[in-house]
Parts: structure tokens; C-alpha cells; sequence
């Protein structure tokens, strides 16, 4: 199988030869390699086979090589990018262990050369390829044994206004557009979406731009472009990815940050206690409630605000409260109990319907405080929040 025609493709290499270029620091290198260790939940690499799928800039693969790695393999489809990976590899001395190549992870016969990896790592990158699911499906066939599969995706549920249909329009205007337009799109996504079309708002731009780098060592100018230009794409949604990922591959959801752009996935080949799977659950429709027992809204803002009603229309569960991480008291009618409480006093397959975009991280909570029916419904909330204009 083959990506979209390279005309009609971001310049994704050039973008992060500029990133090198222009923003590189020993500073975001250990950014990076800290957020990597931190969402795996391990203190170094030592003795881990890591693949970087989609190795861009090269700063993640540098920082799986410094954190230890025993042998790293980076690729990438585009020449720029493996390039700008080369570079860092060059700049470290050219280690053996950590090797750069040029192909792609929808070429079955290249991923089946590579060897199993203990951490298969993809950022951002899958959702470019042309074909999403292929791209996945093969990432996931090299995950060793024992091993861990660390990817992102752009996840159709963090869109409400531009919706993800309307993103994609917008990503294709951007490289049909000359570079007057594309400066042009940069400045008008800065006003409208940075600074909220406020000249207070503006003035706070530059300090956003300087503390962009804490978030994984980037540079928001850099993401800036990748995001309005970043083409081919594909949004998923959580039961997506779990229906192939742990569904019908058997993978079991370990971590899951579900709070930006781009949900982070931590799936293991072994399950072990604490993970995910198979307490959490997403329904797209409240129609696909069927629970025997009473439910609980975790989310006593918003999203609670916007499900409960639509909860007494539309489906004949009852709902016994409200849950708030850390308030307690009375909405709507209903106890809202904070989250101490919750666990003290509901039985753990209490049904728990969570209104949050955070799904990820209220998830990991609920399934360490040992409950075991966890159910995602912002997707619903997303819907109504797009009907009603909010």
C-alpha cells in the first residue's frame, strides 16, 4: 500500500530540518526524553530494543538513546526527516546501536525486516500516513513478546469548533496556498485560537511560545505549521483504537492521556494489574447504555451539566449522583460525591459514565481505586456541545 501522492503531501521533513535548525537545545532533548520515560513509567532504556516510527526531528530517538537504549532503530518515510535524524545521529558520535533508515511502516515487507522491539513508539505519526489503520495495525506487529506499543493520535473528540471535517478542509487549503497564505493562516490560527482574538491575548503569545517547549521539547511554531499543514490525516476515537488494539489484537491499555489533541496510548503485549483493560469502555450513543445497575455522572461541571438531561430523555437508566474529584454537595437534585468518597462508600461495578475530556487520567484513578465499569461518554457531550453552538 502506498501514502498519498507526495504533492499533495506536508512538508513534514523540511519543517523539522527547520526545528533543528532553529530551536534545538540540549535543554529540549531532556524534555523529551522525560516525558518518554514518564508516560512509560520506566526510570531508563537499559537492555530495551526501541522502534521510533515516523522519527521526524530525531530529538525522541536521541533521547531513547541516551535514556539507555540497548539498540534504537529510527525511520521515516520522508528523505528530510531521515536526514534531520541523521544529523542528531551524527552529532553523537554515530553510534552503532542506534541505526537510521529511510522506508515506511505501510510497506509490509520493509516492517517485516525490522526486528521485534521491546518499545514500539510512534508520535503523531500514524494519522499521516495515508491509511491510519494499516499503519497501526502494523506498528502493532512489532511489538515484542513482552513489550510496549507508545503511539499518539489526533483524536476526533478534542474538535468541537472547526470540527475535524472542517480541520481537514483547512489543512488542504494551507498546502494549496503560497507562502503569503500560509503566513497569512499561521497569524489568523494565532489570533483566533492563541490569543481569542484579544490584544490582551496577544501579548501573552510570546511568553506561550517560549514555555511551548515543556510540552515534549517542541517548538510551537514548528507544531504550529505541522498542524495546519499536516496532510495526508486522520482522526480516530478511543473505541476505534481499542476495538483494533485490544480487541482484536489482543493488546491491553495500560495508560491513556486523553486531555490534548493527540491521545496518548500506552498498550502492553502482557496485561498486568492497574491497566485499563477491560474496565473502560466509550459509547458514541446513549442508546448503548444498557446498565443493570444505577449510574454515576463523574463530572459535576459542564459535561454533567449537558449529559444529565439527555440521560433522563433518552435512556431509562437511573442516576444515583455525581462524582467531582474533589467536591462534594448537592446539583441538580443529586449528591455529588468527591472522588475519596466515591470510593469509600459504591460498590466498584458501580456504572460511572465520565462527561470529561480527561477521560485518560479520571480512568486511571477510578481503575486503581479498583472499579471496573468505566464508561467514556464525552463523545456524547462533544455532540451536543457542537448542536448547541457551546
Amino acid at each position: 500500500m502506498t501514502v498519498a501522492d507526495p504533492q499533495d503531501r506536508f512538508a513534514f521533513g523540511k519543517n523539522w530540518q527547520g526545528f533543528l535548525d532553529h530551536h534545538f537545545t540540549e535543554e529540549r532533548v531532556t524534555i523529551a526524553q522525560k516525558h518518554l520515560l514518564d508516560f512509560l513509567r520506566l526510570p531508563d532504556l537499559r537492555g530495551k530494543t526501541v522502534l521510533d516510527i515516523g522519527s521526524g526531528s530525531g530529538i525522541h530517538s536521541l533521547g531513547m538513546w541516551r535514556a539507555g537504549a540497548e539498540r534504537v532503530i529510527s525511520f521515516d518515510y520522508d528523505p528530510n526527516s531521515v536526514a534531520a535524524t541523521q544529523a542528531l545521529h551524527a552529532r553523537s558520535g554515530a553510534p552503532r546501536n542506534w541505526t537510521v533508515t529511510r522506508g515506511s511502516v505501510l510497506d509490509a515487507n520493509f516492517m517485516a525486516g525490522l526486528p521485534k522491539a521491546d518499545i514500539v513508539y510512534s508520535w503523531g505519526v500514524l494519522h499521516h500516513t495515508g491509511a491510519q489503520w494499516t499503519a497501526l495495525r502494523h506498528a502493532c506487529g512489532q511489538v515484542a513478546e513482552d513489550g510496549l506499543l507508545y503511539i499518539a493520535l489526533y483524536t476526533a473528540d478534542a474538535y468541537i469548533r472547526p470540527t475535524p471535517e472542517d480541520w481537514l478542509r483547512i489543512k488542504k487549503a494551507y498546502n494549496a496556498g503560497g507562502w503569503l497564505k500560509k503566513r497569512w493562516m499561521e497569524l489568523d490560527y494565532i489570533w483566533f485560537f492563541m490569543a481569542r482574538r484579544s490584544l490582551s491575548g496577544l501579548l501573552k503569545v510570546p511568553g506561550m511560545a517560549r514555555s511551548y517547549r515543556q510540552s515534549r521539547g517542541m517548538s510551537m511554531m514548528v507544531d504550529l505549521r505541522d498542524w495546519l499543514g499536516g496532510w495526508p490525516m486522520e482522526f480516530s476515537t478511543l473505541r476505534e483504537v481499542l476495538s483494533l488494539c485490544q480487541d482484536e489484537l489482543g493488546f491491553s491499555l495500560r495508560r491513556l492521556a486523553s486531555d490534548e489533541p493527540n491521545s496518548e496510548y500506552l498498550f502492553a503485549r502482557r496485561p498486568e494489574p492497574g491497566d485499563l483493560t477491560p474496565a473502560v469502555r466509550e459509547i458514541r450513543s446513549l442508546a448503548e447504555l444498557s446498565e443493570s445497575r444505577p449510574l454515576y455522572v463523574y463530572g459535576a461541571g459542564l459535561g454533567g451539566d449537558l449529559l444529565l438531561p439527555l440521560l433522563e430523555d433518552a435512556t431509562n437508566q437511573t442516576v444515583s449522583g455525581l462524582i467531582d474529584k474533589f467536591k462534594s454537595g448537592e446539583k441538580h437534585g443529586l449528591p455529588i460525591l468527591n472522588l475519596e468518597e466515591a470510593v469509600r462508600t459504591l460498590p466498584k461495578d458501580t456504572p460511572i459514565v465520565v462527561s470529561l475530556a480527561q477521560f485518560g487520567a479520571v480512568a486511571a484513578d477510578l481503575v486503581k481505586a479498583g472499579f471496573t465499569n468505566v464508561i467514556n461518554a464525552n463523545p456524547v457531550v462533544v455532540e451536543q456541545r457542537r448542536r448547541l453552538g457551546i
